[in-house]
């Protein structure tokens, strides 16, 4: 028949048609999860500027629904909309906080500071570990003093 190919060409069409849907499916799925549509699309609100969207945003952070847990994120999207003057978003980032400290807690890890520094002020160095510094202070040099009067 005229125009019609190979078997090896139809063969090798279907393959590569097969092979596109196979790729494709994993993100087709992705918003066929009904929390990942709902974090995607109150997203979109958020980043419109709906205070209420910025809540929802944040709690699916601070639980992981629809999106891994981010307490960071969380934080970010509470003081946007604290910003935006939401009353409940006050209490939504001391919960978070507690929630980042508890879980630092367990892992052993320092807590990041709560906010972004700001112009004047200075992140405060992580603390080392092991043994202080001995200081000069007027008790040490008044023992130092005694030890060598001995």
């Amino acid at each position: 028949m005229p125009g019609c190919g190979s078997a090896s060409d139809v063969m090798k069409t279907r393959s590569l048609l097969l092979l596109f849907l196979l790729l494709a499916i994993p993100a087709t799925h992705a918003e066929t999860d009904p929390l990942v549509s709902l974090f995607n699309f109150q997203m979109r609100m958020a980043e419109g500027g709906n205070v209420k969207a910025m809540m929802k945003v944040g709690e699916m952070y601070e639980n992981g629904e629809g999106t891994p847990r981010n307490y960071d994120k969380a934080l970010e999207m509470y003081r946007r909309a604290r910003a935006r003057g939401e009353p409940s978003a006050d209490a939504a980032i001391r919960r978070v906080e507690a929630k980042r400290r508890q879980a630092a807690s367990r892992t052993g890890a320092t807590p990041r500071a709560a906010g972004p520094v700001t112009a004047g002020t200075k992140a405060t160095p992580p603390q080392k570990r092991g043994k202080p510094k001995k200081t000069s202070t007027r008790s040490n040099r008044s023992t130092a003093q005694e030890k060598a009067r001995r």
